[in-house]
């Protein structure tokens, strides 16, 4: 099919004549667009292929051709198709302006998304970043906590230590203080019976 059609193309009478490559496939496939109910059915149209006999396609083309009325005919506006020059590639300044600006768009697109995607990156690495700080200062602040429970435990172990010292200490004072009352008292006891003896035998 694709060869028939390049024939018609370059071999025509008029080679830029048949210009109407999609006309075709849009006329013939006008009840099929007509039945179409949703958008999607008509963007599947023009962006697949269609089974269509080729006959019927160049025959429709050339019709096309012949029926444009003059006023609005493209090859008003169009050149012969001329062969390439040897040696150096000729300038082509005639390329759709539609298309360099669609890529012009793209690239654009393609480079705010880079640009976006770089501001999420490095967001996500500040925040990140303030997450490890975070989490290093808890973690610091539950060492310290555990640091304070650790010093009002020792030092609750020293206060119960020097309190069992003390009650010990005074424990022994007062054992001490009796001894001592004792041995006064017995002290006392056997002086007064000195004395009692001494008035007797006077």
């Amino acid at each position: 099919m694709r060869e028939r059609i390049l024939t018609h193309y370059f071999r025509g009478p008029v080679p830029n004549s048949i210009w109407p490559s999609s006309g075709p496939d849009q006329v013939l496939g006008t009840s099929v667009l007509i039945q179409a109910r949703k958008r999607g059915n008509h963007e599947y149209f023009f962006h697949h292929r269609n089974h269509l006999d080729v006959n019927v396609v160049i025959r429709e083309a050339y019709h096309l051709m012949e029926c444009t009325p003059d006023d609005i005919h493209p090859v008003r506006m169009l050149e012969d198709f001329a062969p390439l020059t040897k040696g150096q590639y000729p300038i082509f300044n005639k390329y759709p302006k539609f298309i360099v600006d669609y890529q012009s768009q793209e690239r654009e697109r393609i480079r705010q998304e880079e640009i976006e995607y770089l501001r999420e990156r490095q967001l996500l690495h500040e925040i990140e970043a303030k997450a490890i700080e975070h989490r290093v200062e808890d973690e610091t602040w539950y060492r310290k906590q555990e640091l304070l429970q650790e010093a009002e435990e020792q030092r609750r172990k020293i206060l119960l230590t020097e309190e069992e010292k003390l009650a010990e200490q005074r424990r022994r004072w007062v054992q001490a203080y009796i001894l001592c009352s004792q041995v006064v008292w017995k002290l006392n006891a056997e002086l007064q019976g000195k004395i009692t003896k001494k008035t007797c035998f006077r």
